[in-house]
């Protein structure tokens, strides 16, 4: 078997391009008129007398030899666009010298014409034509004497052959950038294609390779993709996947007992939408195991029918994980509670004993109220851990559901007055139910304490019981912060905080309002909240009433 080609295998060479500079890029523009102009005038120096050596030479040769140093020299790509035209533009005045000193070289002007027309287009061609004629009449500008047959070619051949050159060569300039602009997007649409296709398919490689959840394709009722990880959950179900043929049905006669990947896939080929589907069962063993389901449809190829996607999540070490922590909150919860119960109970003879100074009875006091805040911190966790296994049990007797709510009113109070909260007391006379009092007054409290906690300074809340037909009824109303609708359903969640309140400075658990759910529903109740945001809250505890004289 040969080794899959890698990234490096796929991709084409990338163009290798050269960073030249600009001002080399202007010294190879000018250099043949700088070359040609340099041979030209030391192969006439050398073919001529002394008297050849005149002012007119030294200076034209001067201004050239300048020409070239600016060339290379300056950094033309940090000035104007039209400042590289300088070189060109001395090189003519160096011509036009040499040409005043009575060197015919006004046919070289057609150099710095065709440097002018590759560089600067119409306007550089423009310029340099007009440039080259006044070089080549630069002799009947200085001297000026009745044209005659010899000075034809200074007079028209040379601006003839400077427009045509420049002209021309401006259009052939301007077709060839045409031509390699059109080439370089081509080009690089070309290699950007390329190197999508290249990436999407190394991204798939990647998908199937190394994503934590097992990703199975259905053709049908035919598995005819799944990576490593969806094969090896796919394998105790009864689906191994042959990655030759790919033609193993989904829907085989696998012991549907042990895992519930069987029904999954066969609702995934009836078409059926599963969205973060939970599925939990107990293996031969008896470990436990977990997957998230999810599943969507890609549409077929060429009027064939879609192909079905299962993503298939092992969540089994995360449900251990859960398991463990419930385990553990439990245990804590219990060893939180056992010495807490001690610590109250010596505050409540701390408290009794005689002659204790107000100041340290003060003391006391606060000292029992963090403890029983504690030992509420602790009921909660162990109700809501005990909840994971099963409905809470509960041990029902009559109770005064007036006298219940208005003992925690008043073991609310101090809290209340610490933050500014006034507590109404609405309770009507007795209002029977059958219920476990240490459950619901629990149930009670976490209401209660969540209506003080988001109230605001100077607030009210209101607590009141009556008797609805067949039901007694609680009623808790404050004028706090209120609750936004779209926490509104998410508010009985075991751990759920709106976000709102994480980012203030108010601390809880979560946990308050999931256990007085929980709690309601176990006496056979109901639990309701309306709520507005910035006017406040009305939570409404609903309990069956004791038909009057069942009490007895």
């Amino acid at each position: 078997m040969t080794a899959s080609p890698t990234l490096a295998a796929l991709r084409p060479p990338r163009h290798i391009r050269v960073n030249v500079r600009t001002t080399s890029r202007v010294f190879l523009r000018n250099a043949p008129v700088l070359a040609a102009g340099g041979a030209f005038v030391a192969v006439l120096v050398l073919l001529s007398g002394p008297g050849a050596r005149t002012p007119h030479l030294f200076v034209g040769v001067g201004l050239g030899m300048l020409a070239c140093v600016l060339s290379f020299a300056v950094d033309f790509s940090r000035l104007p666009g039209a400042a590289a035209t300088a070189v060109p533009l001395l090189n003519l005045v160096a011509l036009g010298v040499l040409e005043a000193g009575g060197i015919p070289v006004s046919m070289l002007t057609v150099l710095p014409v065709l440097t002018l027309a590759v560089s600067h287009g119409s306007a550089g061609a423009l310029a340099g034509v007009v440039g080259g004629t006044l070089v080549a009449w630069t002799p009947m500008l200085l001297d000026p004497v009745p044209v005659g047959p010899a000075h034809l070619p200074s007079l028209l051949l040379v601006p003839i052959v400077l427009v045509t050159v420049g002209f021309t060569v401006t259009g052939a300039e301007r077709r060839a950038r045409a031509r390699s602009s059109l080439l370089r997007r081509q080009d690089g649409a070309l290699q950007e294609l390329l190197d999508d296709l290249v990436a999407e398919r190394e991204t798939l490689q990647g998908i199937l390779a190394v994503l934590p959840a097992g990703v199975v394709v259905l053709d049908g009722s035919r598995v005819v993709l799944a990576n490593p990880r969806g094969a090896r959950l796919l394998a105790p179900a009864g689906h191994p996947v042959d990655r030759e043929s790919r033609e193993q049905e989904a829907e085989s006669e696998a012991d549907a007992t042990a895992s519930p990947l069987s029904s999954v896939l066969g609702r995934a080929v009836a078409g059926e939408a599963i969205t973060a589907e939970t599925h939990a069962w107990v293996e031969p063993d008896g470990t436990r195991s977990a997957i998230r389901t999810t599943t969507a449809t890609l549409p077929g190829r060429s009027g064939r029918a879609p192909l079905r996607v299962v993503l298939l999540e092992d969540l089994t070490q995360e449900d251990r994980a859960i398991q463990q922590r419930e385990d553990f909150v439990r245990a804590v919860s219990h060893e939180l509670r056992t010495p807490l119960t001690s610590v109250v109970g010596y505050l409540d003879l701390a408290r009794d004993v005689p002659d204790v100074p107000d100041d340290v009875h003060e003391l006391l006091e606060i000292a029992d109220r963090s403890a029983h805040r504690v030992l509420r911190l602790a009921d909660d966790m162990m109700v809501a851990s005990r909840l994971r296994t099963g409905p809470l049990r509960v041990d029902l007797a009559a109770t005064d559901l007036s006298e219940l709510v208005r003992s925690r009113l008043e073991e609310t109070r101090y809290a209340a007055e610490v933050g500014g909260i006034v507590l109404v007391d609405a309770t009507e006379g007795p209002c029977l139910v059958q219920a476990d009092e240490a459950r619901l007054r629990q149930a009670i409290d976490n209401v209660l304490s969540n209506a003080v906690l988001y109230s605001h300074v100077g607030g009210v809340v209101t607590v009141a019981t009556r008797t609805r037909g067949d039901h007694a009824v609680v009623e808790v109303l404050d004028e706090g912060i209120g609750i936004r609708p779209e926490d509104r359903a998410r508010v009985f969640d075991r751990f759920f905080r709106a976000p709102a309140v994480v980012r203030g400075s108010r601390h809880g658990t979560g946990l308050g309002l999931h256990v007085a759910r929980e709690i309601v529903v176990g006496h056979g109740g109901d639990i309701a909240i309306r709520s507005t945001p910035g006017e406040g809250t009305r939570v409404e505890i609903l309990l069956p009433a004791v038909v009057h004289g069942a009490a007895a």
